[in-house]
């Protein structure tokens, strides 16, 4: 989440320098920016959508595992309530 968090600042910060320079009419500079710019947007892209990924993951293995710890409660309750005590014992 931390890389997330700084990439997208990064980009903030050279989107601002990009409007700057496009503002301030230094189009040459700008356009020899762009292509970097636009790197650093798929890269970012591409690890939101990796985390993604693994946040769905992850949630489908959490709600496995809620089912087998239900079966396992019902399993030893079911086990729990046939015990009987031996006489003598």
């Amino acid at each position: 989440i931390a890389n997330i968090t700084s990439q997208k600042s990064q980009i903030e910060a050279d989107r601002s320098s990009l409007n700057s320079l496009s503002s301030s009419g230094q189009i040459a500079l700008y356009n020899s920016r762009v292509s970097g710019f636009n790197s650093e947007v798929n890269q970012y892209n591409s690890l939101v959508a990796q985390t993604q990924s693994l946040i769905t993951s992850y949630n489908q293995l959490i709600s496995q595992r809620n089912d087998v710890a239900s079966a396992f409660d019902s399993l030893t309750n079911e086990l729990n309530s046939n015990l009987t005590s031996i006489p003598g014992q």
